[in-house]
Protein backbone atom coordinates (compact mmCIF):
# COMPACT_ATOMS: atom_id res chain seq x y z
CA UNK A 1 0.00 0.00 0.00
CA UNK A 2 2.90 2.34 -0.56
CA UNK A 3 2.16 5.79 -1.97
CA UNK A 4 1.84 6.66 -4.85
CA UNK A 5 1.36 3.28 -6.55
CA UNK A 6 -1.65 1.88 -8.44
CA UNK A 7 -3.58 0.68 -5.39
CA UNK A 8 -4.32 4.28 -4.35
CA UNK A 9 -5.86 5.16 -7.70
CA UNK A 10 -8.22 2.21 -7.43
CA UNK A 11 -9.09 2.89 -3.80
CA UNK A 12 -9.82 6.52 -4.73
CA UNK A 13 -12.23 5.44 -7.44
CA UNK A 14 -13.99 3.02 -5.11
CA UNK A 15 -14.24 5.76 -2.47
CA UNK A 16 -15.74 8.23 -4.94
CA UNK A 17 -18.42 5.72 -6.02
CA UNK A 18 -19.04 4.74 -2.39
CA UNK A 19 -19.53 8.39 -1.33
CA UNK A 20 -21.15 9.99 -4.40
CA UNK A 21 -22.20 7.26 -6.84
CA UNK A 22 -19.84 8.60 -9.54
CA UNK A 23 -16.28 7.55 -10.41
CA UNK A 24 -13.43 10.05 -10.19
CA UNK A 25 -10.02 10.52 -8.62
CA UNK A 26 -9.08 13.65 -6.65
CA UNK A 27 -12.11 15.82 -7.46
CA UNK A 28 -15.35 15.21 -9.41
CA UNK A 29 -14.09 16.53 -12.77
CA UNK A 30 -10.91 14.42 -12.48
CA UNK A 31 -12.45 11.38 -14.17
CA UNK A 32 -9.49 9.83 -16.04
CA UNK A 33 -10.04 6.38 -17.60
CA UNK A 34 -13.43 4.91 -18.46
CA UNK A 35 -12.89 1.44 -16.96
CA UNK A 36 -14.80 1.75 -13.70
CA UNK A 37 -17.00 -1.38 -13.57
CA UNK A 38 -14.62 -3.23 -11.25
CA UNK A 39 -14.61 -0.24 -8.89
CA UNK A 40 -18.40 0.01 -9.02
CA UNK A 41 -18.80 -3.67 -8.11
CA UNK A 42 -16.53 -3.39 -5.07
CA UNK A 43 -18.12 -0.08 -4.00
CA UNK A 44 -21.57 -1.68 -4.08
CA UNK A 45 -20.30 -4.65 -2.03
CA UNK A 46 -18.86 -2.32 0.61
CA UNK A 47 -22.06 -0.25 0.69
CA UNK A 48 -24.07 -3.43 1.32
CA UNK A 49 -21.60 -4.54 4.02
CA UNK A 50 -21.54 -0.99 5.46
CA UNK A 51 -17.72 -0.85 5.46
CA UNK A 52 -16.16 2.57 4.85
CA UNK A 53 -12.54 2.00 5.99
CA UNK A 54 -10.28 1.92 2.91
CA UNK A 55 -7.66 -0.21 4.67
CA UNK A 56 -10.30 -2.86 5.38
CA UNK A 57 -11.36 -2.57 1.72
CA UNK A 58 -7.80 -3.25 0.60
CA UNK A 59 -7.52 -6.35 2.81
CA UNK A 60 -10.85 -7.77 1.62
CA UNK A 61 -10.06 -7.19 -2.06
CA UNK A 62 -6.53 -8.56 -1.71
CA UNK A 63 -7.56 -11.75 0.07
CA UNK A 64 -10.55 -12.34 -2.25
CA UNK A 65 -8.63 -11.84 -5.49
CA UNK A 66 -5.60 -13.72 -4.16
CA UNK A 67 -7.84 -16.75 -3.55
CA UNK A 68 -9.50 -16.40 -6.97
CA UNK A 69 -6.08 -16.19 -8.64
CA UNK A 70 -4.87 -19.26 -6.77
CA UNK A 71 -7.93 -21.35 -7.65
CA UNK A 72 -8.05 -20.34 -11.33
CA UNK A 73 -4.30 -20.87 -11.85
CA UNK A 74 -4.55 -24.27 -10.20
CA UNK A 75 -7.58 -25.17 -12.33
CA UNK A 76 -5.86 -24.07 -15.56
CA UNK A 77 -2.69 -25.99 -14.69
CA UNK A 78 -4.66 -29.09 -13.69
CA UNK A 79 -6.63 -28.93 -16.97
CA UNK A 80 -3.45 -28.58 -19.05
CA UNK A 81 -1.71 -31.50 -17.31
CA UNK A 82 -4.82 -33.66 -17.54
CA UNK A 83 -4.75 -33.52 -21.35
CA UNK A 84 -0.98 -33.22 -21.87
CA UNK A 85 -0.55 -36.81 -20.71
CA UNK A 86 -3.21 -39.49 -20.43
CA UNK A 87 -0.91 -41.67 -18.31
CA UNK A 88 -1.10 -39.62 -15.13
CA UNK A 89 -3.15 -40.47 -12.09
CA UNK A 90 -5.37 -37.78 -10.57
CA UNK A 91 -3.10 -37.25 -7.55
CA UNK A 92 -0.03 -36.75 -9.77
CA UNK A 93 -1.89 -34.14 -11.82
CA UNK A 94 -2.85 -32.29 -8.64
CA UNK A 95 0.76 -32.14 -7.46
CA UNK A 96 1.94 -30.94 -10.88
CA UNK A 97 -0.76 -28.24 -10.87
CA UNK A 98 0.28 -27.18 -7.37
CA UNK A 99 3.91 -26.85 -8.53
CA UNK A 100 2.92 -24.77 -11.55
CA UNK A 101 0.69 -22.49 -9.48
CA UNK A 102 3.59 -21.86 -7.10
CA UNK A 103 5.89 -21.04 -10.03
CA UNK A 104 3.31 -18.61 -11.44
CA UNK A 105 3.19 -16.69 -8.16
CA UNK A 106 6.98 -16.59 -7.78
CA UNK A 107 8.04 -16.10 -11.38
CA UNK A 108 5.76 -13.27 -12.54
CA UNK A 109 6.55 -9.75 -11.40
CA UNK A 110 8.03 -6.39 -12.34
CA UNK A 111 9.84 -3.36 -11.00
CA UNK A 112 8.62 0.16 -10.28
CA UNK A 113 11.15 1.45 -7.75
CA UNK A 114 10.62 -1.89 -5.98
CA UNK A 115 10.65 -5.36 -7.55
CA UNK A 116 7.43 -7.12 -6.57
CA UNK A 117 5.61 -10.29 -7.58
CA UNK A 118 2.53 -9.91 -9.78
CA UNK A 119 0.15 -10.67 -6.93
CA UNK A 120 1.65 -7.85 -4.83
CA UNK A 121 1.23 -5.26 -7.59
CA UNK A 122 -2.16 -6.25 -8.93
CA UNK A 123 -4.20 -8.03 -6.26
CA UNK A 124 -6.03 -4.76 -5.45
CA UNK A 125 -6.64 -3.73 -9.06
CA UNK A 126 -8.96 -4.82 -11.86
CA UNK A 127 -6.14 -6.99 -13.28
CA UNK A 128 -6.37 -9.01 -10.09
CA UNK A 129 -9.58 -10.49 -11.50
CA UNK A 130 -9.19 -10.12 -15.28
CA UNK A 131 -5.94 -12.15 -15.46
CA UNK A 132 -7.36 -15.09 -13.43
CA UNK A 133 -10.48 -14.99 -15.64
CA UNK A 134 -8.22 -15.25 -18.71
CA UNK A 135 -6.73 -18.52 -17.47
CA UNK A 136 -10.14 -19.82 -16.46
CA UNK A 137 -11.54 -19.11 -19.93
CA UNK A 138 -8.56 -20.80 -21.52
CA UNK A 139 -8.96 -23.87 -19.30
CA UNK A 140 -12.62 -24.21 -20.31
CA UNK A 141 -11.69 -23.78 -23.99
CA UNK A 142 -9.13 -26.60 -23.74
CA UNK A 143 -11.75 -28.79 -22.07
CA UNK A 144 -14.24 -28.10 -24.86
CA UNK A 145 -11.68 -29.16 -27.43
CA UNK A 146 -10.23 -32.17 -25.61
CA UNK A 147 -12.91 -33.61 -23.35
CA UNK A 148 -14.47 -36.07 -25.76
CA UNK A 149 -17.12 -37.35 -23.35
CA UNK A 150 -18.74 -33.94 -22.84
CA UNK A 151 -22.53 -34.05 -22.93
CA UNK A 152 -24.65 -31.24 -24.31
CA UNK A 153 -25.50 -29.97 -20.80
CA UNK A 154 -21.88 -29.70 -19.64
CA UNK A 155 -20.76 -28.31 -22.99
CA UNK A 156 -23.42 -25.61 -22.80
CA UNK A 157 -22.40 -24.86 -19.21
CA UNK A 158 -18.78 -24.34 -20.31
CA UNK A 159 -19.84 -22.12 -23.22
CA UNK A 160 -22.06 -19.98 -21.00
CA UNK A 161 -19.19 -19.53 -18.55
CA UNK A 162 -16.82 -18.47 -21.36
CA UNK A 163 -19.36 -15.91 -22.61
CA UNK A 164 -19.94 -14.48 -19.14
CA UNK A 165 -16.22 -14.42 -18.32
CA UNK A 166 -15.50 -12.72 -21.67
CA UNK A 167 -18.13 -10.10 -20.89
CA UNK A 168 -16.61 -9.46 -17.45
CA UNK A 169 -13.10 -9.17 -18.87
CA UNK A 170 -14.28 -6.79 -21.61
CA UNK A 171 -15.91 -4.41 -19.16
CA UNK A 172 -13.29 -4.73 -16.41
CA UNK A 173 -9.98 -4.72 -18.32
CA UNK A 174 -10.24 -5.72 -22.01
CA UNK A 175 -6.51 -6.29 -22.56
CA UNK A 176 -6.88 -9.82 -21.22
CA UNK A 177 -9.56 -10.50 -23.84
CA UNK A 178 -6.93 -9.67 -26.46
CA UNK A 179 -4.71 -12.29 -24.79
CA UNK A 180 -7.57 -14.79 -25.01
CA UNK A 181 -8.12 -14.11 -28.71
CA UNK A 182 -4.41 -14.61 -29.42
CA UNK A 183 -4.51 -17.93 -27.56
CA UNK A 184 -7.66 -18.90 -29.45
CA UNK A 185 -5.97 -18.18 -32.78
CA UNK A 186 -2.88 -20.25 -31.88
CA UNK A 187 -5.05 -23.07 -30.53
CA UNK A 188 -7.08 -23.13 -33.76
CA UNK A 189 -3.95 -23.01 -35.95
CA UNK A 190 -2.22 -25.87 -34.11
CA UNK A 191 -5.39 -27.99 -33.97
CA UNK A 192 -6.77 -27.00 -37.35
CA UNK A 193 -8.23 -30.42 -38.22
CA UNK A 194 -9.62 -31.01 -34.74
CA UNK A 195 -10.95 -27.43 -34.68
CA UNK A 196 -12.72 -27.75 -38.03
CA UNK A 197 -14.19 -31.07 -36.97
CA UNK A 198 -15.34 -29.49 -33.70
CA UNK A 199 -16.90 -26.53 -35.56
CA UNK A 200 -18.83 -28.84 -37.90
CA UNK A 201 -20.01 -30.97 -35.00
CA UNK A 202 -21.06 -28.00 -32.82
CA UNK A 203 -21.96 -25.42 -35.44
CA UNK A 204 -25.27 -24.37 -33.86
CA UNK A 205 -23.95 -23.92 -30.31
CA UNK A 206 -20.84 -22.08 -31.55
CA UNK A 207 -22.98 -19.79 -33.72
CA UNK A 208 -25.07 -18.93 -30.67
CA UNK A 209 -21.86 -18.34 -28.70
CA UNK A 210 -20.44 -15.98 -31.35
CA UNK A 211 -23.78 -14.15 -31.64
CA UNK A 212 -23.91 -13.68 -27.86
CA UNK A 213 -20.33 -12.36 -27.82
CA UNK A 214 -21.06 -9.93 -30.67
CA UNK A 215 -24.19 -8.66 -28.91
CA UNK A 216 -22.28 -8.29 -25.65
CA UNK A 217 -19.45 -6.51 -27.48
CA UNK A 218 -21.89 -4.05 -29.04
CA UNK A 219 -23.48 -3.41 -25.66
CA UNK A 220 -20.09 -2.88 -24.06
CA UNK A 221 -19.09 -0.46 -26.83
CA UNK A 222 -22.35 1.49 -26.69
CA UNK A 223 -22.09 1.76 -22.92
CA UNK A 224 -18.68 3.37 -23.32
CA UNK A 225 -16.99 0.70 -21.21
CA UNK A 226 -14.52 -0.41 -23.88
CA UNK A 227 -11.46 1.88 -24.27
CA UNK A 228 -10.90 3.17 -27.81
CA UNK A 229 -7.34 1.81 -28.24
CA UNK A 230 -8.83 -1.68 -28.39
CA UNK A 231 -11.06 -0.81 -31.36
CA UNK A 232 -8.51 0.61 -33.82
CA UNK A 233 -11.04 2.65 -35.70
CA UNK A 234 -10.77 6.15 -37.09
CA UNK A 235 -7.09 5.71 -37.96
CA UNK A 236 -5.61 5.76 -41.47
CA UNK A 237 -3.10 3.11 -42.56
CA UNK A 238 -0.16 5.53 -42.72
CA UNK A 239 -0.98 6.79 -39.22
CA UNK A 240 -1.26 3.23 -37.92
CA UNK A 241 2.10 2.24 -39.40
CA UNK A 242 3.74 5.34 -37.93
CA UNK A 243 2.25 4.61 -34.51
CA UNK A 244 3.33 0.96 -34.70
CA UNK A 245 6.91 2.02 -35.44
CA UNK A 246 7.04 4.67 -32.70
CA UNK A 247 5.43 2.49 -30.04
CA UNK A 248 7.59 -0.49 -31.00
CA UNK A 249 10.74 1.61 -30.71
CA UNK A 250 9.71 3.00 -27.33
CA UNK A 251 8.84 -0.44 -25.93
CA UNK A 252 11.94 -2.28 -27.19
CA UNK A 253 14.61 0.43 -27.23
CA UNK A 254 13.65 2.85 -24.47
CA UNK A 255 12.82 0.49 -21.62
CA UNK A 256 9.08 0.22 -22.16
CA UNK A 257 9.22 -3.57 -21.85
CA UNK A 258 10.88 -3.40 -18.40
CA UNK A 259 13.51 -5.93 -19.36
CA UNK A 260 15.14 -7.72 -17.58
CA UNK A 261 12.97 -7.29 -14.48
CA UNK A 262 9.65 -8.31 -16.06
CA UNK A 263 11.00 -11.78 -16.96
CA UNK A 264 12.40 -13.91 -14.16
CA UNK A 265 15.40 -16.17 -14.52
CA UNK A 266 13.23 -19.24 -13.97
CA UNK A 267 10.94 -18.16 -16.81
CA UNK A 268 13.89 -18.14 -19.21
CA UNK A 269 15.15 -21.51 -17.95
CA UNK A 270 11.68 -23.03 -18.20
CA UNK A 271 11.26 -21.93 -21.83
CA UNK A 272 14.72 -23.26 -22.77
CA UNK A 273 13.80 -26.62 -21.23
CA UNK A 274 10.44 -26.54 -23.05
CA UNK A 275 12.11 -26.06 -26.44
CA UNK A 276 14.70 -28.81 -25.77
CA UNK A 277 11.95 -31.19 -24.64
CA UNK A 278 10.00 -30.47 -27.84
CA UNK A 279 13.08 -31.22 -29.95
CA UNK A 280 13.39 -34.57 -28.18
CA UNK A 281 9.74 -35.28 -28.98
CA UNK A 282 10.69 -35.54 -32.65
CA UNK A 283 12.38 -38.81 -31.70
CA UNK A 284 10.06 -39.99 -28.92
CA UNK A 285 6.50 -39.04 -27.90
CA UNK A 286 7.11 -39.74 -24.19
CA UNK A 287 3.37 -40.08 -23.60
CA UNK A 288 2.76 -36.42 -24.38
CA UNK A 289 -0.03 -34.91 -26.48
CA UNK A 290 2.12 -33.08 -29.02
CA UNK A 291 -0.62 -30.80 -30.33
CA UNK A 292 -1.51 -29.44 -26.91
CA UNK A 293 2.16 -29.13 -26.01
CA UNK A 294 2.81 -27.24 -29.26
CA UNK A 295 -0.06 -24.86 -28.54
CA UNK A 296 1.22 -24.12 -25.03
CA UNK A 297 4.80 -23.72 -26.26
CA UNK A 298 3.97 -21.47 -29.21
CA UNK A 299 1.54 -19.25 -27.32
CA UNK A 300 3.89 -18.99 -24.31
CA UNK A 301 6.84 -18.06 -26.50
CA UNK A 302 4.71 -15.58 -28.46
CA UNK A 303 3.60 -13.69 -25.35
CA UNK A 304 7.21 -13.47 -24.19
CA UNK A 305 8.37 -12.37 -27.66
CA UNK A 306 5.77 -9.65 -28.31
CA UNK A 307 7.31 -7.02 -25.97
CA UNK A 308 10.78 -7.85 -27.34
CA UNK A 309 10.02 -7.32 -31.04
CA UNK A 310 9.48 -3.81 -32.39
CA UNK A 311 6.71 -4.60 -34.87
CA UNK A 312 4.77 -6.95 -32.57
CA UNK A 313 5.17 -4.53 -29.64
CA UNK A 314 3.84 -1.72 -31.86
CA UNK A 315 0.86 -3.83 -32.90
CA UNK A 316 0.17 -4.69 -29.27
CA UNK A 317 0.48 -1.01 -28.37
CA UNK A 318 -2.14 0.22 -30.84
CA UNK A 319 -4.44 -2.66 -29.91
CA UNK A 320 -4.21 -2.01 -26.17
CA UNK A 321 -1.95 0.82 -24.94
CA UNK A 322 1.78 1.37 -25.27
CA UNK A 323 2.28 1.60 -21.50
CA UNK A 324 0.98 -1.93 -20.92
CA UNK A 325 2.64 -3.82 -23.80
CA UNK A 326 5.18 -5.23 -21.33
CA UNK A 327 2.30 -6.93 -19.49
CA UNK A 328 1.95 -9.36 -22.41
CA UNK A 329 4.65 -11.29 -20.54
CA UNK A 330 1.90 -12.23 -18.08
CA UNK A 331 -0.02 -14.01 -20.85
CA UNK A 332 2.67 -16.71 -21.12
CA UNK A 333 2.03 -20.17 -19.67
CA UNK A 334 5.78 -20.73 -19.11
CA UNK A 335 5.11 -22.03 -15.58
CA UNK A 336 3.64 -25.30 -16.90
CA UNK A 337 6.74 -26.66 -18.57
CA UNK A 338 9.28 -27.23 -15.81
CA UNK A 339 7.00 -29.33 -13.54
CA UNK A 340 5.81 -31.34 -16.55
CA UNK A 341 9.31 -31.96 -17.92
CA UNK A 342 10.71 -32.90 -14.50
CA UNK A 343 7.86 -35.39 -14.13
CA UNK A 344 8.54 -36.91 -17.56
CA UNK A 345 12.25 -37.24 -16.81
CA UNK A 346 11.51 -38.97 -13.48
CA UNK A 347 9.19 -41.43 -15.27
CA UNK A 348 11.86 -42.07 -17.90
CA UNK A 349 14.54 -42.77 -15.31
CA UNK A 350 12.43 -44.71 -12.80
CA UNK A 351 10.29 -46.52 -15.38
CA UNK A 352 7.21 -45.70 -13.32
CA UNK A 353 5.07 -42.78 -12.22
CA UNK A 354 6.00 -41.14 -8.94
CA UNK A 355 4.40 -38.28 -7.01
CA UNK A 356 6.96 -37.29 -4.39
CA UNK A 357 10.13 -37.09 -6.51
CA UNK A 358 8.89 -34.55 -9.12
CA UNK A 359 7.37 -32.30 -6.46
CA UNK A 360 10.56 -32.45 -4.36
CA UNK A 361 12.73 -31.68 -7.39
CA UNK A 362 10.49 -28.70 -8.25
CA UNK A 363 10.92 -27.29 -4.74
CA UNK A 364 14.69 -27.89 -4.96
CA UNK A 365 14.74 -26.11 -8.33
CA UNK A 366 12.95 -23.12 -6.83
CA UNK A 367 15.48 -22.95 -3.97
CA UNK A 368 18.39 -23.25 -6.43
CA UNK A 369 17.07 -20.41 -8.58
CA UNK A 370 16.47 -18.23 -5.54
CA UNK A 371 20.20 -18.57 -4.85
CA UNK A 372 21.25 -18.09 -8.48
CA UNK A 373 18.90 -15.15 -8.94
CA UNK A 374 20.22 -13.36 -5.87
CA UNK A 375 23.95 -13.85 -6.44
CA UNK A 376 24.46 -14.46 -10.17
CA UNK A 377 21.64 -12.92 -12.22
CA UNK A 378 19.37 -9.84 -12.17
CA UNK A 379 17.53 -10.86 -8.96
CA UNK A 380 14.05 -10.77 -10.50
CA UNK A 381 13.00 -14.22 -9.28
CA UNK A 382 14.59 -13.73 -5.86
CA UNK A 383 12.94 -10.34 -5.30
CA UNK A 384 9.55 -11.63 -6.52
CA UNK A 385 9.73 -14.47 -4.01
CA UNK A 386 11.00 -12.14 -1.27
CA UNK A 387 8.06 -9.80 -1.83
CA UNK A 388 5.60 -12.68 -1.35
CA UNK A 389 7.40 -13.88 1.79
CA UNK A 390 7.00 -10.37 3.23
CA UNK A 391 3.45 -9.95 1.98
CA UNK A 392 2.14 -9.25 5.47
CA UNK A 393 5.13 -7.17 6.61
CA UNK A 394 3.90 -3.58 6.98
CA UNK A 395 7.46 -2.24 6.70
CA UNK A 396 7.86 -3.87 3.29
CA UNK A 397 4.45 -3.32 1.70
CA UNK A 398 2.53 -1.06 4.07
CA UNK A 399 1.82 2.65 3.94
CA UNK A 400 4.86 4.83 4.66
CA UNK A 401 2.96 6.82 7.30
CA UNK A 402 1.51 5.74 10.64
CA UNK A 403 -2.01 5.99 12.02
CA UNK A 404 -0.82 8.85 14.26
CA UNK A 405 0.45 10.71 11.17
CA UNK A 406 -2.93 10.37 9.48
CA UNK A 407 -4.80 11.50 12.58
CA UNK A 408 -2.51 14.52 12.83
CA UNK A 409 -3.16 15.30 9.16
CA UNK A 410 -6.92 15.03 9.76
CA UNK A 411 -6.60 17.52 12.62
CA UNK A 412 -4.75 20.01 10.39
CA UNK A 413 -7.44 19.68 7.74
CA UNK A 414 -10.26 20.23 10.24
CA UNK A 415 -8.63 23.47 11.36
CA UNK A 416 -8.57 24.77 7.77
CA UNK A 417 -11.81 23.31 6.42
CA UNK A 418 -13.93 26.45 6.89
CA UNK A 419 -17.25 26.77 5.01
CA UNK A 420 -16.94 28.45 1.60
CA UNK A 421 -19.83 30.68 0.44
CA UNK A 422 -21.26 29.02 -2.67
CA UNK A 423 -18.00 27.14 -3.35
CA UNK A 424 -16.68 23.66 -2.58
CA UNK A 425 -13.45 23.31 -0.61
CA UNK A 426 -10.55 21.63 -2.38
CA UNK A 427 -7.11 21.29 -0.83
CA UNK A 428 -3.62 21.86 -2.19
CA UNK A 429 -1.11 19.87 -0.16
CA UNK A 430 2.20 18.06 -0.43
CA UNK A 431 1.79 15.33 -3.05
CA UNK A 432 2.50 12.35 -0.81
CA UNK A 433 -0.38 13.39 1.46
CA UNK A 434 -2.83 13.91 -1.42
CA UNK A 435 -3.94 10.22 -1.76
CA UNK A 436 -4.40 9.94 2.02
CA UNK A 437 -6.37 13.18 2.17
CA UNK A 438 -8.62 12.08 -0.70
CA UNK A 439 -9.08 8.41 0.21
CA UNK A 440 -8.80 8.17 3.99
CA UNK A 441 -10.03 11.63 5.07
CA UNK A 442 -12.33 11.95 2.02
CA UNK A 443 -11.58 15.52 0.97
CA UNK A 444 -11.16 16.83 -2.56
CA UNK A 445 -7.54 17.52 -3.51
CA UNK A 446 -5.98 19.38 -6.43
CA UNK A 447 -3.35 16.80 -7.36
CA UNK A 448 -2.42 13.89 -9.57
CA UNK A 449 -1.43 10.45 -8.35
CA UNK A 450 2.25 10.74 -9.31
CA UNK A 451 2.56 14.47 -9.90
CA UNK A 452 1.50 17.62 -8.10
CA UNK A 453 0.06 20.27 -10.39
CA UNK A 454 1.44 23.84 -10.07
CA UNK A 455 -0.95 25.92 -8.00
CA UNK A 456 -1.38 28.45 -10.82
CA UNK A 457 -2.94 25.82 -13.13
CA UNK A 458 -5.94 25.60 -10.78
CA UNK A 459 -6.93 29.13 -11.77
CA UNK A 460 -5.91 28.66 -15.42
CA UNK A 461 -8.41 25.78 -15.66
CA UNK A 462 -11.16 27.96 -14.22
CA UNK A 463 -11.71 25.61 -11.29
CA UNK A 464 -11.94 28.61 -8.94
CA UNK A 465 -15.46 29.23 -10.27
CA UNK A 466 -16.66 26.08 -8.49
CA UNK A 467 -14.03 25.37 -5.85
CA UNK A 468 -12.18 27.30 -3.17
CA UNK A 469 -8.53 26.24 -3.10
CA UNK A 470 -7.15 25.83 0.43
CA UNK A 471 -3.35 25.76 0.47
CA UNK A 472 -2.04 23.59 3.31
CA UNK A 473 1.54 23.98 4.53
CA UNK A 474 2.46 21.07 6.78
CA UNK A 475 4.59 21.74 9.88
CA UNK A 476 8.34 21.28 9.50
CA UNK A 477 8.28 18.30 11.86
CA UNK A 478 5.57 16.47 9.90
CA UNK A 479 6.98 13.13 8.64
CA UNK A 480 8.19 13.01 5.04
CA UNK A 481 9.31 9.91 3.16
CA UNK A 482 12.22 11.22 1.10
CA UNK A 483 12.38 8.10 -1.07
CA UNK A 484 9.05 8.98 -2.70
CA UNK A 485 10.29 12.43 -3.69
CA UNK A 486 13.43 11.03 -5.33
CA UNK A 487 11.26 9.25 -7.89
CA UNK A 488 8.10 11.37 -8.14
CA UNK A 489 7.53 15.10 -8.56
CA UNK A 490 5.27 15.65 -5.55
CA UNK A 491 6.53 18.95 -4.13
CA UNK A 492 4.19 21.95 -4.11
CA UNK A 493 4.67 24.49 -6.90
CA UNK A 494 3.60 28.15 -7.25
Amino acid sequence: MKIPFDIWEHLMRIASIYDTGTCFLFWPEDTGLSMYVWHWIWARIFIILNISDVFVWAKIIHVTQFLIATLTMYYFSKTAFQFLSVEHRELTIKFLALSSTLLWFLGNGTISIYQQAWINWYSVTYQGISVPLLWYMLALTIRLLYEESLGITKKSFYLIQIVLASFLVLIIHPTEFVYYLINLFVLFAVHIRRSLRYIRKNFVSLSILILCMVILGIQVKQAGWLPLPVLLHGLKLNVLLKDIQEIGHWVTQEGGNRIPYAISELTIFSMICAVLFRIRQFFSRNGTDRKLYDFLLISSALFLFIPLNGFLAGMAGITTHKDIVWRFFFGSAWFLFLPFIIDRVVILLMKKEDILYPFTINIAMIILFLFLSRFMFHQSFYLNANSIIHLTDSHQVGLQYSQDDMERLAGIIRQNDAPADGLINIFYIRGDMAPILRTVIRKYVYADRRYLWPKATFFEKGLNKKYRLIDIDLPDDFPKNEEIFRYFNLEKKP
